[in-house]
């Protein structure tokens, strides 16, 4: 590889793909060219073309738009979304959260978070009656009880 490979292959990125898409990619093949410097004494990663960082999303459903969504749902969509927008988890613990993660003493639910994090999250009342409804098997992921099959992020995705 040299550095008008590296050059190419950044220009090819910024007309095919989304600007996050690119910094995402540059950094990645910074990466791998730190490696082969460390490990072949070559000078790659110093031609690695910049390009600007990533932005934060600023596309967000009105709350019109998300309810026309919650209307619509699925029962087990519907919960997904309730958890991820109402209560602010992320996708894989929405997937994860399970009724025994409730505390019914106060009306929280208690979980491992990214990077060994721990959060209790308050409750609406209607969260609090699902998950005490999907009680049964406390150990199995709230979606899954909901939807009576295993739920994972490409059917989230496609529903």
């Amino acid at each position: 590889m040299t550095p008008l490979h590296i050059a190419a292959a950044v220009a090819d990125w910024k007309c095919r793909l989304k600007p996050n898409s690119v910094a995402t990619y540059r950094a990645y093949l910074h990466m791998i060219c730190r490696l082969a410097d460390r490990l072949y004494g070559t000078r790659l990663q110093e031609t690695v073309p910049r390009v600007p960082p990533p932005q934060t999303r600023t596309l967000t459903a009105t709350e019109a738009e998300f309810n026309a969504l919650l209307a619509i749902a699925k029962p087990w969509m519907r919960t997904f979304l309730l958890l991820t927008r109402s209560l602010g988890l992320r996708r894989a613990e929405a997937l994860a959260i399970a009724p025994a993660n409730l505390q019914q003493d106060d009306g929280t639910i208690y979980f491992r978070r990214k990077l060994d994090g721990e959060s209790n999250i308050p409750l609406t009342t209607d969260l609090v009656q699902l998950f005490l409804a999907h009680a049964k098997n406390p150990n199995s992921p709230l979606l899954e009880s909901i939807a009576g099959r295993p739920v994972s992020l490409p059917m989230v995705k496609v529903e």
